[in-house]
C-alpha cells in the first residue's frame, strides 16, 4: 500500500503540482508553566517543505531536487499520518523519520520531522466518519494507541514536531469546530490529554504544535482554541495560495 497524505481534493491538487511550503514562526512561549521539559525549539525562522511521498524514498530525491533548485536546505520535513490507517503506527513511520533525520542537501545535514497527526481514517475521509471523537479521546478511550506513539517517540530520542488537531477552526475534519457537536472545550481537553499521555511516558523530545487555519470559516476568536502555554512549543498557521484555481496567483 502506498502511503499518501490525506487532504481535501483541492489540497491534493496543490500538493501534486508543487511542494507545499510550510513556514512556521517560532514564538518564545513562556516556559514557567510547562509540565514537561520539552525540547525547546530555536527562536528563529526555519525553511521547511512538504512533498508528496518524499520520505518513502530513503534518499528523498524529489526533496533534494527542490532544495537544489532554490539553493536552500530543508531543515524541517513535513509529513502526514492518519490514526485509523495501517500506516498509522509508529513502527511504520519510524523508518521515514530516520530518513528525514539523516537528510542532507545543499551543504546541510539533518532535518526535523514535522508530523501532522490526524485523528481520522480509514476511508471514507469525511467529517461524518468520526471514528475518534474528541470527547472519547479526552476520556482515555484511545490511550493504548496514543501511548504506543509516546513510547516509540521517546525511544527514538530525536526532536519531533507533532501537530495534533490542526485547522481545528475549520469544518472539513471530524475534530473541527461545530462538526459532530465539537466545541472549543472539547478540542482543548483532547489536545491536553494527548499531550499529557506523552508527558507521562517521558517523551520530552516531542515539540507540540498548535495550528489553526488562516481562513477561519467559523469566524470565532482563534485564541479560544488555545490549550495554554504549558501545552504548546510552536505556534503555526496554515495559509493556502490557490493560484489559478482561485483565479489568479496572489
Amino acid at each position: 500500500m502506498t502511503l499518501k497524505p490525506v487532504l481535501r481534493a483541492r489540497r491534493r491538487f496543490s500538493a501534486a503540482i508543487c511542494a507545499f511550503l510550510l513556514a512556521i514562526l517560532a514564538t518564545g512561549l513562556s516556559t514557567n508553566m510547562k509540565q514537561t521539559n520539552a525540547a525547546v525549539a530555536p527562536c528563529s525562522v526555519q525553511w521547511g517543505a512538504y512533498l508528496t511521498n518524499a520520505p518513502l524514498d530513503p534518499s528523498m530525491v524529489s526533496l533534494r531536487a527542490l532544495d537544489t533548485s532554490i539553493n536552500r536546505h530543508s531543515s524541517i520535513v513535513h509529513w502526514y499520518t492518519q490514526w485509523g490507517e495501517s500506516w498509522g503506527t509508529w513502527s511504520y513511520v519510524h523508518p521515514l523519520f530516520d530518513s528525514i533525520r539523516n537528510f542532507n542537501s545543499v551543504n546541510g545535514v539533518g532535518a526535523t520531522p514535522l508530523l501532522t497527526w490526524e485523528a481520522w481514517g480509514p476511508s471514507p475521509y469525511t467529517v461524518a466518519n468520526n471514528r475518534f471523537p474528541l470527547k472519547s479521546i479526552a476520556a482515555g478511550n484511545f490511550d493504548a494507541y496514543i501511548d504506543s506513539w509516546a513510547v516509540g517517540l521517546k525511544a527514538y530520542g530525536y526532536p519531533v514536531m507533532l501537530d495534533v488537531f490542526h485547522e481545528m477552526d475549520g469544518n472539513w475534519y471530524p475534530w473541527g469546530y461545530g462538526v459532530n457537536g465539537n466545541t472549543q472545550a472539547d478540542l482543548i481537553a483532547a489536545y491536553r490529554h494527548v499531550h499529557d499521555r506523552f508527558a507521562l511516558a517521558g517523551a520530552t523530545n516531542v515539540q507540540w504544535v498548535w495550528n489553526p487555519d488562516a481562513w477561519n470559516p467559523a469566524g470565532v476568536d482563534q485564541r479560544t482554541f488555545y490549550p495554554g502555554d504549558a501545552y504548546v512549543d510552536w505556534m503555526a498557521i496554515d495559509v493556502y495560495n490557490w493560484g489559478a484555481a482561485a483565479g489568479t496567483w496572489e
